[in-house]
């Protein structure tokens, strides 16, 4: 067995990836290499090989977590714009993490003891100028975190020039950065502090926040309440800024100071005392939202509880946005009404609605403003007029009431329903509006950046696996695991096989799945041609430690007496796909198709033998000579791509080629997913109107039922249909053939549209998905490839391969190093 720790890129940090202006830049499209590495094959390799295995180091830094961008949380809900939001600081790198002062594990409040550099002599030692950051790692069992810290700055260094020496120092003024999980016994009152949430951190607080106290919760980051007692409040007097959203349903959440928020806010109870909440997002409870104390104010697209209520012994209120929803489902109180206020800005349109509206006093006019107020009972006051048998109640003319209001109530987005003015029925409906893509999230790490392309993309649960390659020349891969829970996108770990690695090389990854308790790849290898591996996993994730196994195998290698009269095999050329078809697991590869057992794969040891190898292109011994590359003989071995149903296989071969032009003619066959030896062809096409291209590209085929969609590179796509034991095509889309009017209004220049390559395709109940290269991700019907909508990455990069998720995920990975998600709006 060969080992080899490979070479992993230096780690930096970055909290945030912005958006900037798109930018046209053709990226040339990436994909499955179709040469052959070593072009005469190694000589006198047996078709059945045993399994070699190969430990590659594992990068799971905890700093991964924390570079993803995620547009579904923070700037793209319809609701959340929050003018008074101050805005997140910028996350410290890794690096910057790294350097600073950490708390140990077991931190109780004392001093603590940091080792200064050799060099640094005590005369140099400068505490004026010391970083005021402390970083709390994951695990750590905080019993405070004080506002101020006493660190003894020790030097053990020992010669003549360098004596030890020790300093201590006390810092206040601190900012605390957390990782994975802390408790604390609540913060110090003298002096200002801040709290840093990370990605993946919690913060679990047994006491009080106190005023001075600044706590921001960054994406993925959450703080929760210690139950003591059986005290379960989050009770905070301090400032919260986040942008994560804070979802705790047996928590009550008590806010005296100031809350900005881009999330959710939901509790069991959340109180108000004299504290503001700005939230672009909604603020519920499960039981009650109640204000009271001078200057509380909600500012909201929602709020809703069961019970709302207003305690105005001091000036308080409620400001709704356009569109904005106050639902008490059971009852709205107010009190004190003198000093109670709901409203919305001149010009926008919001909603009050509960079932009993309870008041002590029956004159509103200075209470709600701009708002339609919709109820079904009054309660609170008995003030009747001499001639009424029921209180009326007084309203501001800006205020529409009960059956003055004509109102809809739309879902909106995740956040929170919305409001608008008119009927819930319209006579004369608006055509249906174009359907549109929502970035959730990228992954674009600073910490994890290399020369390469992505080619496929695998999803089951949460988790997501990436497979990346150097296109053309040469050898460079990368295998990652991403999770997607609730709109937060995040990279947990990679594996790489990088040239500057002289153990044992690099490895090409062209396509990967995971199944099985296995992450497995298809690929290219410098000396053994296309290759199948495998990786046990630890559930979805690589295994626990530093490295991990990758299992290999050669793909099919076929048989030729060359000129000399010697026996010798080809290499397996490029491995291109690999799929789950029932028992077995089916590849595409340079050299044809091959079929495995899944039971072969129990242990790394085994032999595993071909079920089948086809089509089997035999020799001609008429030849006059063996050819140098056997693979290049007329073409027609290469499989392309390989996909299916559950009820049948479809394959994507190349037939014709033109070396010289990079062209080929596409050849779909179709088999019954039991015929596992091919043996039995139902059905094939070939494509003549217009030529695959480039063949090294990354072309996708897929099929539903009868129907089969299949990229051709720059000859677009086409939709074909299985009746009896024939195709016919449906479809096509090509873009240089589109006008501006079919394209609703978006145009590409001839060149670029040319250069544009249909590389991946997925396929749900309604769209077609395209990764079409430098055009981005298009969308079309999947009837008669219609155009829909498309995005483009704001990088210029090419979209080479695309995944959908149950969810409603869609992921798509770009060259080179980027992967984004998008949802439906």
């Amino acid at each position: 067995m060969k080992k080899t720790n490979l070479i992993l890129p230096v780690l930096t940090r970055k909290n945030a990836f912005r958006c900037g202006v798109v930018a046209l830049a053709l990226v040339t499209m990436t994909g499955c290499k179709d040469d052959a590495p070593g072009i005469d094959g190694p000589g006198g390799n047996d078709v059945t090989e045993t399994v070699e295995g190969i430990d590659l180091s594992v990068l799971s830094n905890p700093a991964l977590a924390k570079t993803y961008y995620n547009s579904k949380l923070f700037g793209s809900r319809a609701a959340n714009d929050v003018p008074e939001f101050p805005g997140m600081p910028e996350i410290p790198t890794a690096d910057e993490l790294a350097a600073m002062i950490q708390l140990p594990a077991n931190y109780n409040g004392n001093w603590i003891t940091v080792n200064v550099p050799a060099d640094m002599k005590e005369a140099d030692f400068n505490e004026q100028i010391l970083d005021r950051s402390i970083y709390v790692p994951a695990g750590a069992n905080v019993s405070a975190l004080s506002s101020s810290i006493t660190v003894t700055f020790v030097h053990q260094y020992q010669n003549s020039d360098n004596q030890y020496w020790q300093k201590p120092v006390t810092l206040d003024n601190l900012k605390y950065y957390i990782d994975g999980e802390v408790t604390c016994n609540g913060t110090g009152s003298n002096t200002k502090m801040e709290i840093h949430i990370l990605n993946g951190g919690k913060l679990i607080d047994k006491s009080i926040l106190q005023s001075n106290t600044v706590v921001y919760v960054h994406r993925g980051g959450d703080i929760l309440r210690a139950s003591q007692s059986g005290d379960k409040n989050i009770h905070i007097e301090g400032t919260l800024v986040s942008e994560a959203d804070l979802v705790h349903g047996d928590i009550d959440f008590e806010l005296m100071g100031e809350c900005y928020t881009t999330g959710k806010l939901h509790g069991k109870n959340i109180t108000l005392v004299g504290g503001k909440v700005y939230a672009g997002c909604a603020v519920t409870a499960e039981d009650t939202i109640y204000l009271t104390g001078n200057n509380s104010i909600i500012s909201a697209g929602y709020v809703s509880a069961p019970v709302v209520e207003l305690a105005g012994n001091s000036p308080l209120e409620i400001l709704l946005r356009d569109g904005g929803y106050l639902l008490a489902t059971e009852q709205l109180n107010l009190k004190n009404i003198g000093n109670v206020f709901v409203r919305a800005e001149e010009g926008d349109y919001a909603m009050v609605e509960t079932k009993v509206l309870d008041v002590n006093d029956k004159d509103l006019r200075g209470t709600f403003y701009n708002v339609a107020v919709n109820y079904d009972s009054q309660s609170g006051t008995l003030e009747k007029a001499a001639d009424e048998t029921e209180v009326t109640l007084a309203w501001n003319e800006s205020v529409k009431v009960k059956e003055q209001i004509d109102y809809t109530v739309e879902d909106g987005d995740d956040c929170a329903p919305k409001v608008i003015e008119g009927p819930t029925t319209n006579p004369t409906p608006d055509p249906t509006p174009d359907p549109e893509l929502e970035n959730i999230g990228s992954i674009e790490p600073a910490e994890h950046q290399h020369p390469i392309s992505a080619t496929s993309i695998f999803t089951v649960g949460n988790d997501a696996y990436v497979s990346w390659h150097t296109q053309g020349t040469g050898f460079h891969g990368c295998i990652e695991h991403l999770t997607v829970d609730n709109g937060t996108v995040t990279l947990n770990s990679y594996l790489e096989t990088a040239p500057t690695n002289s153990t044992y090389g690099a490895i090409d990854f062209n396509h990967v799945i995971f199944d099985n308790g296995k992450i497995f790849v298809a690929g290219d290898h410098p000396d053994k041609g296309g290759i199948l591996g495998w990786i046990n996993c630890d559930g979805g994730t690589f295994p626990t430690g530093n490295t991990a196994k990758l299992n290999l195998i050669t793909l099919y290698k076929e048989q030729y007496v060359n000129a000399a009269g010697d026996t010798v095999y080809s290499n397996g050329g490029s491995g291109n796909c690999i799929i789950r078809n029932g028992e077995y697991y089916q590849t595409a590869s340079v050299a044809g198709f091959e079929t495995f057992n899944v039971a072969d794969f129990t242990e790394a040891t085994w032999k595993l033998k071909s079920v089948a190898k086809l089509p089997s292109w035999k020799f001609d011994p008429s030849l006059a000579e063996a050819p140098v590359n056997p693979w290049e003989r007329d073409g027609s071995r290469t499989g392309k791509h390989i996909a299916t149903d559950g009820a049948k296989v479809v394959m994507l071969s190349l037939i014709n080629r033109d070396k010289a032009a990079n062209t080929a003619n596409a050849s779909v066959k179709v088999f019954n997913a039991t015929d596992i030896n091919y043996e039995n062809e139902i059905a094939s096409y070939v494509v003549e109107d217009v030529l695959l291209s480039p063949v090294d590209g990354k072309d996708v085929i897929a099929i539903e039922g009868n129907d089969i969609w299949v990229c051709l590179g720059q000859g677009g796509v086409k939709h074909l249909a299985l009746a009896g034991n024939t195709l016919t095509e449906v479809a096509s889309f090509r873009l240089t053939d589109k006008s501006k009017e079919e394209l609703k209004g978006w145009e590409m220049s001839t060149k670029e549209a040319a250069a544009a390559c249909a590389n991946g395709l997925a396929v749900d109940k309604d769209y077609v998905y395209i990764a079409h290269g430098a055009a981005g991700l298009i969308v079309l019907k999947k009837n008669d490839l219609s155009f829909v909508t498309r995005t483009r990455h704001n990088g210029g990069n090419s979209a080479n391969y695309i995944s959908l998720h149950p969810n409603g995920y869609i992921y798509v990975a770009y060259g080179k190093s980027k992967v984004q998600v998008f949802a439906w709006k």
